[in-house]
């Protein structure tokens, strides 16, 4: 499947759900949901290979009732120099596992793996 493809980022977002709610309940800081209170909205990078490149999605998802969520693709790009915000977490899928990993320092620490 070409990188490019919404059918493409549309699928790295639904895998990437059940490792969002994995690390929001044990990673202690971490954090992926956004309220109307919130005054900077969070953004996590979903990370997966693509060819000889990488697919990063930046993602915001927005509580709206009890168990229902809509997540906002903000961009979606192939590439190796992606540059991650500091303190920004990322979270890189790799089949059915996954590493989150955070921007330390402007260095990518692993905070937690699947």
């Amino acid at each position: 499947m070409e990188p490019r493809e919404p059918r493409t980022v549309e699928s790295l977002v639904r895998k990437s759900v059940r490792h969002l709610i994995f690390y929001g309940s044990v990673v202690q800081g971490f954090r992926f949901v956004n309220f109307k209170s919130a005054l900077s909205p969070v953004r996590v990078i979903l990370q997966e290979a693509a060819g000889l490149s990488k697919l990063n999605v930046v993602i915001e998802a927005h509580f709206l009732d009890i168990n229902c969520f809509e997540v906002t693709v903000k961009t979606a790009m192939c590439t190796e120099e992606f540059r991650v915000a500091m303190g920004q977490y990322c979270i890189q899928i790799q089949g059915d596992n996954s590493t989150l990993t955070r921007n330390d320092n402007k260095k990518m620490v692993e905070v937690c793996s699947l």
